[in-house]
């Protein structure tokens, strides 16, 4: 494995546990009933229990084990992988910050019972950029 590829690891697992860490200093302060889907204009549309906000914390963690056997697979040229190491390791760090940031809104969201949408556009164009990048010059 390269340095590169390894670094990559090493960022997705720390989006991880950020993300971990940063739900669990914000879970007290939620409110009993969270919104956690919301309509267009960021109004919440039905409510669930504290509890739910775990979810994009727990699919980050399930995922990220797939990703390291899927990861394992390209490193080893299993038959029927497509694909290159580097390629995966920054969609990793990418599909990782994904889920942060989509966190973090849902945190903000259920504090404010109001979905806003603050920096998430841009954020969102930059991923987009960079995931085609990955996907087509490097994928």
């Amino acid at each position: 494995m390269t340095l590169f590829v390894s670094f990559c690891a090493a960022l997705a697992a720390a989006l991880i546990v950020i993300n971990l860490v940063q739900t669990w200093a914000a879970y007290p302060q939620l409110p009993d009933r969270v919104a956690l889907q919301f309509n267009w204009d960021g109004t919440p549309r039905s409510y669930w229990p504290r509890w739910t906000i775990w979810f994009v914390v727990v699919l980050q963690i399930v995922l990220a084990a797939g990703m390291a056997f899927s990861a394992y697979a390209i490193a080893n040229h299993a038959p029927g992988v497509h694909g290159t190491l580097q390629g995966f390791a920054i969609f990793a760090v990418l599909f990782n910050a994904l889920l942060w940031r989509v966190q973090r809104m849902l945190i903000s969201g259920a504090r404010e019972n109001r979905l806003t949408m603050k920096g998430f556009l841009l954020f969102f164009a930059v991923w987009f950029a960079l995931f085609l990048i990955d996907v087509f010059a490097i994928g």
